[in-house]
């Protein structure tokens, strides 16, 4: 039986991987940043509280940029003001993404008070099996489907394999990937939040 359960996860990495490929040649170019940062006039009078609606250096990162692109299926949204970021790649069907994520759960609580966000990168077919295994274990950080989404994620990275994980800081750049288990259990020590 766990034979069975391993052999299907490693089967399933490889089609996930194989469609990344086929889905990353077909992947949209991003929109320059000066582009997606035009101005817009409001038409109010220039004032105090014209300054005070203008957006932090957290909301100014590429990072919160790229975010504002990504069509998540879950109403929570990613932390634009994070300072690091945890892609988790996993799956409802993935057996070792199951037993990975009461864990993940728990490390969140921890993470997100510290300025880290986590965002899970969906392999499954549908949203509503993306959901639905978010709310199996309890899980209340943001979800994205790894089609087409995974591209617009600064740092991203296509892998072999689930649950995997990357670390990228606010600037999209990668500090650190692996299996996921063991990033995760690291996350103090590779975004310096000890």
């Amino acid at each position: 039986m766990k034979i069975a359960t391993l052999l299907l996860a490693l089967f399933a990495g490889l089609m996930f991987s194989s469609a990344a490929v086929y889905a990353q040649d077909d992947a949209p170019d991003a929109a320059p940043a000066h582009k997606a940062a035009g101005k817009k006039k409001s038409g109010k009078k220039k004032g105090k509280a014209e300054k005070a609606e203008k957006p932090g250096k957290g909301d100014a990162s590429p990072m919160a940029k790229a975010l504002k692109k990504v069509n998540f299926v879950t109403s929570k949204k990613a932390d634009p003001k994070a300072t690091h970021y945890i892609y988790l790649i996993s799956a409802s069907w993935c057996g070792p993404c199951n037993a990975e994520m009461p864990h993940v759960v728990e490390q969140y609580k921890e993470m997100s008070k510290c300025g880290v966000e986590l965002i899970l990168v969906s392999a499954d077919n549908a949203s509503s099996q993306a959901t639905g295994f978010m709310k199996k274990y309890g899980a209340n950080f943001p979800c994205a489907m790894g089609n087409p989404e995974r591209h617009k994620l600064l740092g991203w990275e296509d892998r072999n394999g689930i649950p995997y994980a990357i670390i990228v800081d606010a600037d999209g750049n990668k500090l650190t990937c692996g299996n996921a288990a063991s990033v995760i259990g690291g996350w103090k020590q590779t975004t310096g939040k000890q």
